[in-house]
Parts: structure tokens; sequence; C-alpha cells
């Protein structure tokens, strides 16, 4: 029998590494592929069964928890399947089983709350509850029906047809139909439908099920499932609260200001009529006694000189 010797186990120690390295890197590929050519929008937070995600100019492949997603993506799961996701607005999305929806656009900006988000469902169950993003940004799209959002948690029913069927649990929406562009408001605790030719039904009390017990118990525990977005949502609530009272707190001091500086204005502006009146009564009354003066000095010299003329003419008289 022959043996190896030292050099050629040594040899091939060293390409067994690098094959190993090799094979780790490629099986490492697809991630890193995806996450290169788009950016990154939120997380995959819990799965059930199987679920798959198609990145942009990527492969289909099967997504786990704690994976990233990125714009442009779709998102599909199995039947019996579930996936939820949370994205970088807190908004929260549940699929349930054989479902499927494409993550058109997401741009949110955290300091502002402004953004953009475009969801596409192309058929299956969900459930939305909204994050912080200005809910004017959301829009969500389906075959037959455009749905619009007001601070929400609501359910989607997409049947193959097309026909879409929302039940709000909170807040409210607008719901629009692609064909006729009707538009109807269902507020939290109603439901209603837009049939395959576009039609809207009837607004009826009660949230639909979707007939999924994942997505239907999505619906039922939500308050309690949203507990971060809503913490975040009072943060952000309270930090709006104080800078409007900070504000109005400065526009009230600068009112105050402006309000002194007008009555200390208007009282100087007094101040000085009066003294020009003053000056003015005191001049008056200086003119009025020197004219008196004169006046009484005329009068005085008036009556001298009748006394006078009055002695002289007695004085002429005895003379005589």
């Amino acid at each position: 029998m022959i043996f190896p010797s030292k050099h050629a186990v040594g040899h091939s120690n060293i390409l067994f590494r690098v094959a190993a390295l090799v094979v780790a890197a490629v099986i490492c590929l697809p991630s890193i592929s995806k996450h290169s050519q788009a950016a990154v929008i939120g997380t995959v937070t819990e799965v059930t069964l199987q679920a798959y995600g198609t990145p942009p100019q990527g492969k289909r492949s099967a997504i786990i928890e704690r994976e990233n997603v990125v714009e442009n993506e779709e998102l599909e799961t199995i039947e019996e399947a579930a996936l939820s996701v949370e994205f970088i607005d807190d908004t929260t999305l549940y699929l349930g089983g054989s479902s499927r929806i494409f993550i058109d656009e997401l741009v949110f900006d955290p300091r502002s709350r402004w953004g953009i988000a475009v969801y596409k469902i192309e058929f299956g169950t969900f459930f939305f509850v909204s994050g912080v993003i200005a809910k004017e940004g959301v829009t969500i799209e389906t075959p037959t029906a455009t749905i619009g959002i007001r601070g929400t948690a609501f359910s989607v029913d997409v049947e193959e047809d097309g026909t879409t069927t929302v039940g709000v649990t909170q807040g409210a929406v607008d719901i629009s139909s692609n064909e006729s562009g009707d538009t109807v408001g269902v507020d939290a605790g109603n439901s209603v439908s837009v049939d395959s030719r576009g039609d809207i039904g009837t607004v009826t009390p009660g949230v639909a099920p979707t007939g999924d017990i994942f997505v239907d118990l999505a619906a039922k525990s939500q308050p309690k499932s949203k507990s971060k977005s809503t913490v975040s949502q009072t943060a952000s609530d309270t930090e709006a609260a104080a800078q409007q009272a900070a504000s109005d707190a400065e526009a009230a001091a600068q009112q105050a200001a402006s309000d002194a500086e007008a009555a200390a204005q208007q009282a100087a502006s007094d101040a000085e009529a009066a003294a020009q009146q003053a000056a003015s009564d005191a001049e008056a009354a200086a003119q009025q006694a020197a004219s008196d003066a004169e006046s009484a000095a005329q009068q005085a010299a008036s009556d001298a000189e009748s006394a006078a003329q009055q002695a002289a003419s007695d004085a002429e008289s005895e003379a005589q």
C-alpha cells in the first residue's frame, strides 16, 4: 500500500480550505447582490412555513426572519404560510397564505415624517398597521381599487378576479375604484368591497374576516402588535406638542415685548405732548400778563394826564 507524503497531504488540506472558502463566498453572493442593488426599506420579523422574495433584477429565493427587504421587491407566500415585515417608517405588513405583493416605492424622512409609500397587491390576504409616515403619502393598489389611509389599521382581501374587500379596525381609509374613480370613506368598524368590474359596494358595519387565520389574528391583536409604533407616534406627538408650546411661548413673549414697546412709545408721546401744551399755556399766560400790564400802564398814564389837565384847569379858574 502506498501512503501519500506529508507534502501531498498538506497540499490537499490547502486545496480543501480554498474550495470551502469559494463555496461559502458563492453561498453568500445572493444576499450581497440583493442588498447592493436597492435600498433596504424593511426587515422580515416572522415567517411561517415558506415565503419568497424577488428583489429587483434578482432571482426568487426563500426569505427568513431578520432578513432585509429592499425597494422594488416582490414578496409572496405559499398556501397556509404567513409573513410579517416591519418597514423603516414603523409600518407593519402581514401577509397570509397564497399572497403576493410588490413594494413599488418607499422613501421616508424620519425627521419630518414626510415620505412616499406605494404597495401593489396582486392577490391574497393582508393586514396593514400604518407607521409614522405622513398618511397622505401612502397608497395601496389592487387590480380594482386604490386605498388611501388616514392613520389606520385595516385588512385587505384580494381575490384572483381582483375583487377587493377592506375591513378597517382603527382609523379610516378612502377606497377608490380604478375603473370609475368613485371614492368612499370607510371608518373603523366597517367594511366595503370593490368587485371585479370596479363597482364599489355599500359600506357595511363590522370588519369582514379574510378567512386567513394569521391575518385575522393579527387584526384582532392589533393594539398589542403595534406597541412600538404607538410609542414612536406618542413620542413624536409629544415632541410636536412641546415644539408648539415653545413656539407659542416665544410668540407670546414677542407680543408682550412689542406691546410694552408700543406702550412706552405712547407714554413718551403723551408726555411730550403734555410738555408742549404746558409750554404753550405758559407762553400764552405770559403774553396775557404782559398785555394786561401794558394796558394797566397805559390806563394809569391816561388817568394821570387827565388829572394833570384837570388840575391845570382848576388852577386857571382860580386865578381868574
